[in-house]
């Protein structure tokens, strides 16, 4: 019971960060015409950017603790491809709890090539779940006993794990790039 609340939340939280990051684009976009709607831009992304070491935290431990779940809880088996992401997403979590415990503001230099290695794993990733037959023709991922192509779990008609891997090294990013 616990574990279908838990496989929802998770998901869940991957929609409202998509839809979070549509609505500051938009609230972005619509800045450069109105004043009002510029100083609240300024505001927010004020706040954001003060906070960005404790958002990158809290991604990257929401993405550790949910690839956890995954696969000891609910019992997939991660592929080759679930493997390397989770290779550059586990190290951003310690990373990120010793620079707000120690002070340290340049984490970013190493969560910054964690991020974009891992982003494009996971989109690679989230291509071959959609697109198997283009993606045979490039390579196969087949060095595992788990095929990468499975979607183990796909909600909101485009909600997979990789997709979910890929929004929290995305939002990692953003936010290690516009931490000034």
């Amino acid at each position: 019971m616990l574990e279908d609340v838990i496989a929802w939340i998770i998901p869940f939280l991957v929609l409202l960060s998509h839809i979070t990051l549509i609505v500051v684009l938009i609230i972005y976009l619509l800045s450069f015409t109105n004043s009002a709607i510029h100083k609240f831009w300024k505001t927010l992304f004020t706040r954001i950017r003060k906070d960005w070491m404790q958002w990158c935290f809290s991604f990257a431990t929401v993405s550790t603790l949910g690839s956890l779940f995954y696969s000891n809880v609910l019992g997939y088996i991660p592929c080759e491809l679930c493997w390397y992401q989770r290779i550059l997403m586990y190290p951003m979590m310690i990373i990120f709890f010793v620079g707000l415990w120690k002070g340290k503001k340049d984490v970013y230099l190493y969560s910054i090539p964690l991020s974009i290695i891992g982003a494009l794993i996971a989109g690679y990733h989230y291509f071959t779940q959609h697109l198997p037959k283009a993606v045979a023709l490039l390579t196969t991922c087949t060095l595992s006993e788990v095929n990468c192509g499975i979607k183990f779990t796909f909600h909101y008609g485009y909600i997979s794990i990789p997709l979910m891997a890929f929004t929290g090294f995305v939002l990692i990013l953003f936010l290690s790039l516009k931490r000034k």
